[in-house]
């Protein structure tokens, strides 16, 4: 390598000035590889009275290499106005509008057109704290992980909330405990059924950092929630099962909003259960493609036979314009189906607690009538 010494002040003067933009250059190239980008997605429909909060969280992030892409998925309300006025407040916020085509069709889209290194999703009627990127970047950087997820907490409205930590303390998963985890998002078994409303407690698609080339290089995307039932279970089925290693940061940073009446269990729904027949059905699938041990297949029998309680959340709603007698045909039209059937045959019923056992036992009974009541019972309790 050959270098030229400066012949004069002037010369080096300017040297020195070159010297220090290229440093200034390596710098902020240093940085940005420091600093990786988060795209964090967040469908909007017709939620005028939560975006804003929603969109605030995430301006306020004190980690700031953030790309904020809010999918307006044909809002009737002023929604799409709201999402406009916010891009103009902050230049990290992108605003899609688009014809209605449902949350995963917005999730897909808003993935597709990231510019990210990891992917965040956040639905528009939530928020989460000010550290939230920082903690979930630090830790998938310290721990080279694909995915890092976190607790939250269930907002009720003032001041009325409730804790939902995941687990006791940080934890990394690879190896053998990784296998778990992989197992667990697919469905509960042995004494984990000791609660069986928590078998998707970490299946929601917010709450979770994903590294962007593991869901693009795998193909990975949302299915319609009127296909499945369930948009995010089978889509971190496939991210966990792909993953070398995941942390887990325990820290309640998402905020869910439990006051929004859309919710599934405040709705009835005639096709929630053919629709989890779907869901089965690509699970059991996964399940063959990967030649996955039996482990697997019991989780997924045993949610299953737990898929009622969803199912039968939806029946009783008051919300539900058929009658009594209506609402318990349904319930015994799902206990007689095939699969229903099969899968709780096989159904353990000692490790659930009693209150449960008795649910579950007049399940397998076909018994719809005491079903339907020890569901209004659980509504009262919930």
């Amino acid at each position: 390598m050959v270098v030229m010494l400066p012949k004069s002040e002037k010369d080096l003067t300017g040297a020195k000035l070159l010297m220090n933009i290229l440093l200034l250059f390596l710098g902020k190239m240093s940085d940005m590889q420091m600093s990786p980008k988060i795209s964090i997605i967040v469908p909007v429909f017709n939620m005028k009275a939560y975006l804003r909060n929603c969109v605030e969280s995430l301006t306020k992030q004190t980690y700031k290499n953030l790309e904020i892409i809010l999918v307006d998925d044909g809002s009737t309300d002023n929604s799409g106005a709201i999402c406009d006025s916010l891009a103009l407040l902050d230049e990290r916020v992108i605003v899609i509008h688009q014809k209605n085509g449902g949350l995963s069709y917005a999730r897909n889209r808003g993935t597709n057109l990231a510019t990210g290194d990891y992917i965040m999703y956040l639905d528009a009627d939530d928020w989460i704290d000010e550290e939230t990127c920082l903690s979930a970047i630090k830790a998938a950087i310290d721990e080279r992980a694909e995915i890092v997820f976190w607790g939250y907490m269930k907002e009720f409205g003032e001041p009325r909330c409730q804790e939902f930590s995941l687990f006791d303390t940080d934890r990394v998963f690879w190896g053998e405990s990784l296998l778990w985890l992989q197992r667990r998002l697919i469905g509960l078994v042995g004494k984990e059924l000791y609660n069986p409303t928590r078998t998707d407690a970490y299946n929601s698609a917010w709450g979770k950092l994903y590294l962007k080339s593991l869901i693009s290089r795998n193909n990975i995307s949302f299915i319609d929630t009127k296909v499945v039932g369930a948009e995010d279970v089978f889509f971190n089925i496939q991210a966990f099962n792909n993953a070398s290693k995941i942390v887990y940061v325990n820290g309640l940073f998402n905020h869910y909003r439990q006051v929004n009446p859309e919710a599934i269990t405040k709705n009835h729904n005639s096709t929630l259960f053919p629709r989890f027949l779907n869901l089965f059905d690509k699970i059991t699938t996964f399940i063959k493609d990967n030649n996955l041990n039996n482990d697997y297949t019991t989780a997924l029998n045993n949610r299953i036979v737990l898929s009622v309680i969803n199912c039968a959340l939806g029946i009783t709603s008051e919300r539900n314009p058929e009658g009594m007698y209506n609402k318990i045909r349904a319930l015994k039209e799902i206990l007689k189906n095939d699969v229903y059937r099969s899968a709780s045959k096989q159904f353990k019923l000692k490790y659930l607690p009693l209150y449960w056992q008795i649910y579950f036992m007049l399940c397998k009974l076909k018994m719809a009538s005491g079903v339907f009541f020890l569901t209004l019972i659980i509504r009262k309790l919930r």
